[in-house]
């Protein structure tokens, strides 16, 4: 699930999201809070940023939160 002000940028998809991708994040980060550190998953693909820079915030997202935080980017828009 995601908010956002811009409407035609590739990969945005459904703002709602699945149940899939929220059962995955509640999943990454019971890993995530139990090593108190942004590790213990990785993602592999063979065009992960080819396709859009959204899939490059999303996996942030997932993956490093608390990079994020650090440089206090707390949305897409940013």
């Amino acid at each position: 699930m995601f908010n956002t002000r811009h409407n035609r940028v590739a990969g945005l998809g459904n703002s709602e999201g699945s149940q899939r991708a929220l059962n995955l994040l509640f999943a990454i980060r019971t890993i995530q809070e139990r090593t108190g550190r942004d590790l213990g998953a990785t993602f592999l693909s063979g065009t992960t940023i080819s396709n859009s820079l959204t899939e490059l915030y999303l996996l942030f997202k997932y993956l490093r939160p608390k990079e994020l935080e650090r440089q206090d980017i707390r949305c897409f828009n940013v």
